[in-house]
């Protein structure tokens, strides 16, 4: 097989080229081997170059994490959709948020982010964080016994 644009011949096919109907054409930047002619939006890289890695579940690879990310060994894995910073996949029981996305908040005690306040809980303001009522609160505006807004009718409370 001949390399576009050369003369030169190869039994097996070179890094940074892929097969083309019996010619050898060049690969996307970010690729040492590809499936076909990559662009901007999908590099068709099956091995990245040398610094790069992949984005998981695509065919393109960068060289710095991209926004909502983590890096492995081997890739950028996304995050939980609740997080802006994270280190690990997350799931709808554990998101595993460093940090939370605009207008999310923690769940004290846990690395989960809400965009909403959870049931029984209330947004501690100076902490930016959802923390638990008072036992006896259904809803609250604070954690004390007095600050319920609604009681927990169902556990006897009135």
């Amino acid at each position: 097989m001949k390399k576009k644009n050369t003369n030169n011949c190869y039994y097996s096919t070179p890094e940074y080229y892929f097969l083309d109907y019996n010619i050898y054409r060049k690969c996307y930047d970010t690729c040492r081997e590809c499936s076909g002619i990559g662009n901007q939006n999908d590099h068709k890289c099956l091995v990245c170059i040398d610094t790069f890695k992949k984005i998981k579940d695509t065919n393109n690879c960068v060289n710095s994490l991209p926004q909502f990310y983590y890096e492995t060994s081997t890739e950028y894995r996304p995050c939980y959709e609740s997080c802006q910073t994270c280190s690990n996949d997350g799931t709808s029981d554990a998101h595993y948020c460093d940090t939370c996305r605009n207008n999310y908040y923690f769940l004290e005690g846990t690395k989960n982010c809400y965009d909403s306040v959870p049931q029984h809980h209330y947004l501690d303001q100076s902490s930016h964080s959802y923390k638990p009522c008072a036992p006896s609160c259904d809803t609250c505006n604070d954690g004390g016994e007095m600050n319920c807004l609604t009681c927990l009718y169902s556990s006897g409370y009135y």
